[in-house]
């Protein structure tokens, strides 16, 4: 039998699944389980059982796939959302919901993290702190809930409580510790002011090695209610490094153009970014333990959506695309002005606009949005960008920021990356 492996991202709306083959190509469809938040004003959670449930669900599935394609799997890798965590007591048994990234009730404590912090962007990789890192969230914990914070013994992130439960060892890895606050990424090491700030001992959070390279195997009973052998569980980084990794992205100049819901430009460096800017997150690179530079703009993706379903509905997205450049910008003026949180203006929209005029607006925006994050990030003068995401199956869209950057893209040949590069990682391709 030929060997496979087991990808698994635990994305923040919805977990993936799927078996990668010896030649890293995808055996069958991935499995998907999307699910919903429990939001409530500042708050954003989510029941611990339920991730339980859904990867137990999807490995389930992977695993019978792999058989059917007469596979052996050989080891399951685990790419995840950043951020998320779980507190939870020495068993690894939930004692709380799971505190989404997304949550952002530490407000004063992100603010008096950034007072002590006067290098943040060098020890976490983020330009500021926010209310959305795992550091801030603990400080907020053992202020406005002692009692859970003095019960529990390890608040783990989300993909080192999934491993908890299928290997009975707590561990994840330093690309994604790297982006919560705890962890030096310069000196790969727990911060001891971190720790100090946050009133916890390094015991209290999971081991933390390198991407990939620490494994653990199944849980005998784990293994048998999937019905493989003693498979070992590697923790692979984040979603948008796996991401970029499989879609081929992994030396200097070689950038990923990411347009999915955020439009994201993702690049490799050998070094860590001395400063960054407000649209800018640098980490550690899963693949090679180096470092890793991506600019972001938040919104692109669902703004384009609001324009296909509210003026373009019975269209596809590369027909509204065409129909919009075909109609010039209006000369002057800025017809289109996001706030970042959801909403944005118009500014002299009427009756007697053309909806064509609208979108136009809204493309001309994104696309001198998308030529600032390149060259940002890029440092280089020699860029191969390659495009993957919703907005990149749109000929008329990617035709437009080649005219806008004055470069040509590749398209990412798999449109699920990520589950690639988790395989990629694993195998330190």
């Amino acid at each position: 039998m030929n060997p496979a492996i087991i990808a698994l991202d635990l994305g923040t709306t919805a977990f993936k699944c799927g078996v990668i083959a010896q030649d890293g190509q995808l055996v069958d469809a991935p499995f998907v389980a999307p699910y919903e938040l429990a939001q409530s004003g500042s708050r954003t959670q989510c029941d611990p059982q339920l991730y339980l449930d859904m990867v137990f669900d999807l490995v389930a599935k992977a695993a019978n796939s792999a058989r059917r394609q007469r596979l052996e799997v050989k080891a399951i890798g685990i790419s995840s959302q950043a951020q998320t965590f779980i507190p939870v007591d020495m068993a690894g048994k939930p004692l709380d919901h799971a505190v989404v990234w997304l949550d952002d009730v530490a407000c004063q404590e992100s603010m008096e993290l950034a007072e002590q912090f006067t290098d943040f962007h060098l020890h976490s990789g983020f330009p500021k702190s926010s209310p959305q890192l795992f550091l801030p969230k603990i400080m907020w914990l053992r202020r406005h809930a002692a009692l859970l914070f003095k019960k529990t013994d390890k608040f783990l992130l989300i993909n080192e409580f999934v491993i908890k439960h299928l290997t009975g060892r707590s561990y994840g890895d330093s690309t994604l510790q790297g982006m919560g606050g705890f962890f030096d990424i310069r000196k790969r090491t727990l911060s001891s002011k971190a720790l100090k700030l946050s009133a916890i001992t390094s015991e209290r959070l999971a081991e933390i090695h390198p991407a990939a390279t620490f494994a653990v195997s199944f849980k005998h009973p784990i293994a048998k209610r999937f019905g493989l052998k003693a498979v070992d569980v590697f923790s692979c980084g984040n979603d948008q490094c796996c991401a970029a990794v499989g879609a081929g992205i992994i030396r200097k100049g070689q950038v990923l153009c990411n347009f999915g819901t955020a439009m994201v430009v993702f690049t490799p460096r050998p070094t860590l970014s001395p400063t960054l800017k407000a649209n800018q997150i640098s980490g550690i690179n899963p693949l090679d333990d180096k470092y890793f530079l991506l600019g972001f703009e938040s919104e692109c993706g669902a703004v384009m959506a609001w324009a296909h379903d509210t003026l373009f509905s019975g269209t596809d997205y590369d027909e509204m695309i065409q129909l919009s450049l075909e109609v010039p910008p209006l000369p002057g003026t800025t017809l289109f002005k996001p706030h970042g949180d959801g909403s944005f203006d118009l500014k002299d929209v009427s009756v007697r606009n053309d909806r064509r005029i609208i979108c136009r607006s809204m493309l001309d925006y994104y696309a001198d949005a998308f030529v600032k994050l390149l060259r940002g990030i890029s440092g280089s003068s020699t860029i191969h960008p390659i495009a993957s995401g919703g907005l990149s199956a749109s000929k008329a869209w990617l035709d437009h920021l080649s005219i806008r950057a004055g470069l040509k893209f590749t398209k990412a040949q798999c449109g699920h990356a990520g589950l690639l590069g988790v395989a990629k990682i694993i195998n330190r391709e």
